[in-house]
């Protein structure tokens, strides 16, 4: 009884560390990774091994996340876009490094690295009402491929430094460099809180960044956050000199805007539509209507994110992990047993 109550112990032990192998220690279904990324593309600047990629804090619209002035129930399905600027490349240690020439149009390198990325989330959970309410949400399981709605990751490079976040513009001209699909993962998980400000007011102006290009648009307040990973699909060889399996996107939610970034003007897809939101003289009044965050059906954010270079491992590979090496473990002594016999 006691020897195999211990090979039945070693079994489990030999079983999760075949698990951990797989599945890494990043408990989210993804291993940390490195990858040789040239920046402009054998340009003067040197490929160098990173991590991932730091971009600007740039903007974010939640698509038909609201009704009637509330969030939508639970189980209601909204489009997230994105859209920012690369602001440097994170090394295997210490902080992001800009390259030389980046987003610096005095620069006889001068570009910039864009990238953009839609994808489709579910209402899991709305508690409480007015200030300190709470939205949490999880990328939805079947991402849509099809336009208007379809889920992709992409990074652009272009000589040309003309992304702009108060117009919405340029971030999908230059040369495509990366492809990838977001999928539901153990990471794909976000959430957002409404607060107040210094003084205790739950609404503010919008646009606090400089001039008030708004011309005075109200927004709730509140902060929260948003994670998911993609798999890379293609790659420009001139830029990833190795080409990452999967990025994993973490970035903050924000509202107002009074960090270093406008609210986007725009918000343009690879089919060519655009969302044309509240700027003066550029067209109609947006979703987002006149309080972002509590009428119309949008919520425009800002949100300071980054991509991280990893290999996904989507739930059901890591379970079948542990399954495997369980099996092994018992496949061993069971022909141990035999040899006995």
């Amino acid at each position: 009884m006691r020897s195999r109550f211990r090979h039945f112990a070693k079994a489990i032990l030999i079983g999760f560390a075949a698990w951990a192998a797989g599945a890494g220690f990043l408990g989210s279904g993804a291993r940390a990774d490195f990858i040789t990324f040239d920046p402009d593309g054998a340009g003067p600047d040197a490929a160098q091994v990173i991590s991932g990629f730091d971009f600007s804090p740039g903007n974010f619209l939640a698509q038909n996340l609201l009704s009637g002035g509330a969030v939508r129930p639970v189980g209601s399905t909204f489009q997230f876009y994105y859209q920012a600027t690369l602001a440097g490349l994170i090394p295997t240690a210490g902080n992001p490094i800009a390259p030389v020439g980046l987003n610096d149009p005095s620069s006889p390198n001068a570009f910039e690295i864009t990238a953009v990325a839609s994808y489709n989330a579910t209402v899991t959970g709305v508690t409480g009402t007015g200030v300190g309410q709470q939205v949490t949400f999880n990328l939805t399981p079947a991402q849509t491929q099809t336009s208007p709605s379809a889920s992709y990751v992409r990074y652009f490079f272009d000589r040309t430094i003309n992304a702009s976040n108060l117009a919405g513009t340029g971030f999908t001209d230059g040369t495509q460099i990366l492809a990838a699909n977001p999928f539901a993962s153990p990471a794909g998980t976000g959430s957002f809180t409404r607060g107040t400000t210094a003084t205790g007011a739950p609404i503010t102006t919008f646009d606090q960044v400089g001039t008030d290009n708004y011309n005075g648009k109200q927004s709730i307040v509140g902060n929260g956050s948003d994670t998911f990973q993609s798999n890379v699909t293609s790659t420009n060889s001139s830029f990833f000199i190795t080409t990452p399996s999967g990025l994993d996107f973490n970035t903050s939610l924000v509202l107002p805007f009074n960090q270093t970034t406008d609210p986007s003007g725009m918000f343009s897809s690879l089919s060519g539509s655009t969302f044309t939101l509240f700027i003066p003289n550029m067209g109609p009044l947006p979703a987002t209507s006149q309080t972002n965050g509590l009428t119309g059906t949008d919520v425009q954010f800002f949100g300071d994110g980054n991509f991280n270079v990893v290999t996904p491992i989507p739930e059901p590979a890591s379970i079948t992990l542990l399954g495997m090496g369980l099996a092994g473990a018992f496949g061993i002594g069971w022909r141990k047993r035999m040899r006995k016999a």
